[in-house]
């Protein structure tokens, strides 16, 4: 299952993952840990998996003015909110100043659904290592993340490369067979 077929299965629905608590933002999450990811559960609040998550599932990059996550990356939001306990949720679509996410219990009480945001509050995002991509459309595989003359391989519409966890604002390095180069992120779509 990717990202895209998560939130088609799971729109609209109350999730209670671990039955305490009722419906909760990290029972949202720990459903995509082990829908999507196939990774071992979250442990902690919300603000608390920023520290607690599985390191060789993502890639953690810290909130900037200028960082982008790209869809399927796991948003968290610090303790400042909510009591103490943060939120966490799916990134679906954004930009620099805000975004749409896949949540639960925001608002409070509210089942899975889309909701924006901007980066108030948010710490940063959990990327996953390894994910699957396929290209939109052709591209040059570069060996630096940039505009710049370096290619490393020309790709056709489609093809398949995997993810290694690391990303730039507007660009995401990737693997295919042997050969390692960045691609931007917006012609990249899942698997």
């Amino acid at each position: 299952m990717n990202a895209t077929e998560f939130f088609a299965a799971y729109d609209g629905k109350g999730v209670d993952f671990d039955g305490y608590y009722g419906d909760q933002c990290v029972d949202l999450a720990q459903f995509y840990e082990r829908d999507v990811i196939g990774g071992p559960p979250f442990t902690g609040n919300a603000c608390d998996i920023w520290t607690t998550y599985p390191q060789s599932y993502y890639t953690e990059v810290t909130n900037t003015p200028t960082n982008v996550p790209i869809l399927g990356d796991v948003l968290i939001w610090s303790g400042a909110l909510n009591g103490g306990y943060g939120h966490i949720a799916i990134f679906s679509r954004g930009d620099a100043l805000d975004f749409m996410s896949f949540d639960q219990n925001w608002p409070e009480g509210s089942p899975c659904h889309f909701q924006e945001h901007d980066y108030s509050y948010v710490l940063g995002w959990l990327h996953p290592i390894g994910w699957h991509w396929n290209l939109h459309t052709a591209a040059a595989l570069k060996a630096l993340p940039d505009h710049g003359p370096h290619v490393v391989a020309q790709l056709a519409a489609g093809t398949t490369v995997t993810g290694t966890g690391q990303t730039t604002p507007h660009w995401t390095e990737v693997q295919i067979g042997a050969v390692t180069g960045w691609l931007l992120t917006d012609n990249l779509i899942p698997a």
